[in-house]
Parts: structure tokens; sequence; C-alpha cells
């Protein structure tokens, strides 16, 4: 008799699993849908039994305390939890599944999550009880090519076949030697082994917003820069105290002035193998009695290698904003002190895609990080480069301390504060 009531409280616990676990269509049966704190509880525990594991979704559901997860709190969820979650965004076309990657597991323990299909840049959530799960880690593998080299991805898993098909071929092969899966090995005998190279200074631009023609502009205020390779001056602030013409200029010198330091100091940081093959390189090219064949290997890496050597000023939206608004003072101080031919300028639409400055000793290049992203929000890409708070990428801190500095002075000079008010 006990053995038959336990076995119905089993029956009725199994059809409750039944009724809230759903197979996807189209016989994707290893989609399922079900709460979300249930799947982890089946990864913390694969053989446990189903009490065990509603007791554990509980408690880990009582450690979340709420049934929403936004898609800037995914970073949260990971740290909370110990595990990452791998969105995809499904639809189906003429009965066959296409799956879009939405954000990429960075560690081996994750779990598969499709969202919703109203999932878009407004709606960017996922709701714990409506949530669809994948615990076979080979099915969203199959959309892209597993071998080393190769990025290729398909929106349907039936197009990889027909791709894993080629890649043994001659146009495949000479398709990943044409467009670069080979560069990375171009400096192998040039530079130490284990060589990393560090050439990157963050930059943004506090601005004062003018109506000038019914257009409101930017005007410069504050620059503040932070690079990754000087440990002892790794950042600095550039603060504007002139509103005319020439306070902008000078603001802009001073800001440059800097750009060009750090780009020096890089460059005679790169080691010494590099400056003497790159002078070699370049001799080689110069001359007319060199093979073709030679000329060709010896320009890909004196090019790579002045790729490395030069400073790379990135912004976030700086294309249609920050570098836009230095562009004409920067343009105007390069020509002035390295000439006409020191400037190179790629604009796209209004805004400054790329613009390059070559100095006596070093080359500068300012970029846009939305040039070679997906287009995002700054908290977003925190967020895909493993970052908790934006603040850690850009320096927006350095803002702050200048408020501080600020703050003391007209504490100390209350009357100044009238003047400059």
């Amino acid at each position: 008799m006990v053995n038959f009531i336990f076995s119905n409280l089993f029956y009725i616990w199994d059809l409750k699993t039944f009724l809230t676990v759903h197979r996807s269509r189209s016989g994707e049966d290893r989609i399922i849908r079900m709460n979300l704190f249930h799947a982890i509880a089946k990864i913390y525990l694969p053989q446990g039994d189903p009490f065990e594991l509603d007791e554990l979704a509980r408690n880990l559901f009582a450690h979340w305390n709420r049934n929403i997860i936004l898609f800037e709190e995914l970073d949260q969820f990971k740290m909370l939890f110990g595990i990452e979650l791998q969105l995809w965004k499904i639809k189906y076309v003429a009965k066959q599944i296409e799956a879009v990657n939405i954000i990429y597991a960075l560690t081996d323990r994750y779990l598969d999550v499709v969202v919703s299909e109203s999932w878009n840049e407004e709606t960017e959530y996922i709701l714990i009880d409506q949530t669809s799960v994948c615990f076979d880690k080979s099915y969203f593998k199959a959309f892209s090519c597993q071998r080393d080299n190769c990025n290729y991805q398909a929106a349907r898993r039936a197009n990889m076949p027909a791709h894993e098909d080629r890649h043994d071929t001659e146009r495949m092969f000479y398709r990943c030697k044409k467009f670069g899966k080979e560069d990375s090995n171009l400096l192998d005998n040039v530079l130490p082994k284990n060589f990393n190279c560090k050439n990157v200074v963050m930059f943004d631009i506090e601005a004062l917003m003018q109506p000038a023609n019914g257009v409101q502009m930017h005007i410069p205020v504050m620059i503040a820069c932070k690079n990754n390779f000087i440990q002892d001056d790794l950042e600095d602030i550039f603060c504007r105290f002139d509103m005319s013409g020439c306070g902008l200029k000078k603001l802009v010198t001073e800001f440059l002035d800097k750009m060009v330091l750090w780009a020096e100091i890089h460059r005679d940081s790169m080691p010494q193998s590099a400056h003497q093959f790159l002078v070699r390189g370049k001799l080689l090219l110069e001359n007319d009695k060199t093979s073709p064949t030679l000329k060709h290997w010896y320009k890909q890496r004196v090019k790579e290698l002045e790729n490395m050597m030069e400073l790379k000023i990135l912004g976030f939206n700086s294309m249609k904003y920050d570098t836009l608004a230095l562009s004409n003072c920067l343009i105007d101080i390069s020509i002035d002190r390295y000439g006409a031919d020191s400037i190179k300028c790629i604009k796209k639409g209004l805004g400054i895609f790329n613009l390059e400055i070559e100095t006596n000793n070093a080359r500068i290049a300012f970029r846009d990080v939305l040039s070679y992203i997906p287009k995002q929000s700054l908290d977003k890409f925190a967020v895909s480069m493993g970052l908790t708070s934006s603040k850690l990428a850009w320096p927006y801190e350095l803002y702050r301390k200048v408020v501080n500095i600020f703050r003391v002075f007209f504490w100390v000079f209350p009357c100044l504060y009238f003047y400059f008010s």
C-alpha cells in the first residue's frame, strides 16, 4: 500500500513536469521550454531526482528573487550562479529552424538559452518561467564550423555539410590563405616568443551643446584619455578654460602632444629585433634589384610591424562625435607641424571613419570601436568584454576627479567662484 501511494505521488509529479515542459516544433526535440532555474538545477544535479531538482530550483530562485533577467544583469547572474547563459534567437522558415547568436559564452560552463521571438533593442530580457533551453551543447555548435582558423557560421544547420565538404578543396585553401588566416604567423621569426603588443588609448570628450544654423554643435571642454601600456603615466585629462577659438586649439594641442609622446614611448618599447627588421625591410623594398617574391614577403611583414607600432586611439561612437569635434584642429595643427602629407583622413557620411597622423617619429590613428562591432550601447559592449561596468573600459572616472578638484579649489577661494561661473 505504501509503495502504491508513493508511485501515485511520483506519477503526479511526472504529470506536472510533463505539463510544464514543452518540446519545440518541427521535430527539434532538444530545445525544451522549461523554468530557467529548473534547467540550472539539472546542470548542478545531473542525476538528481525530481524532488531534489525542485528544491534546488526554489533555492536558486530565492537567491535571484525576481522573475526576470535583464541583458545588463547577465554578468551578475554568471557571478552569482557560476553558469553563463549563451543566448540564441531562432525562427522557422519553410519548416526549418534558423538560429542567430546574440551573445557567446566565454567559458565551458554555460547553458544554451533561446530567447523569445519579440527580443529586440527595447525588450532585451529573459523571463524565468518562459524560457527555452538546450542541454545538448553539440546542437547549436552545428551552426558554425568547429575547425581551426575558420569562422564560418550558417543560419541553418543544413548548410554546414556543404561547407564541410569544401574544406579540403583547393578553393577553400586558397580562400584561407587569401583572407589572412596565416597572418598570425607572419612575425614569428621577427618578434620574441609570447610577445604581447599593447598599443591602445581610450579617449572621450566632454562637450557643451551650442545651436548653430539649426544644428546642435558639440563644443569640447574636456578630454580624458587612458592607455594600457605605460604604468607610470596611465591616464590624463585636459581642461579648457578659454571658450574662444584659441581655447579649443590650445586644448587640442595639449591632447595631441600627449598622444605623440605616448606613441613614441610605445614605438621605443618595441623589441630591438623589430626595429632592425623594419630598417632592413624598407631598404630591400626600395632596392630595384630585390626580386618580386622577396619584396612581397618583406612588404607583408613591414606592414604588419608598422601597424603594431602605430598608436590606436579608440573612442566609442567617436566617428560622429568625439573625433569629428576635434578633427578640424587636429588636421590644422598636424599640417603646420608635419606637413600636408602627414594626414590621412577617411570620411564615412558626415563622420570621420579613420584619421591617421604621421609624425616625425611615430604614427597615431583615431578609430571608432563601433566600426568593428555590431551596433550596441556602451554598457552592452562592456558586458561582452567581461567587464562589470562601462566605467572600467572608458576614462569617465577622470571627470569625477576634476569635479572634486574644482570643489576644493572654490572652497579655498570662494571669491573666484563667481568669476568662473
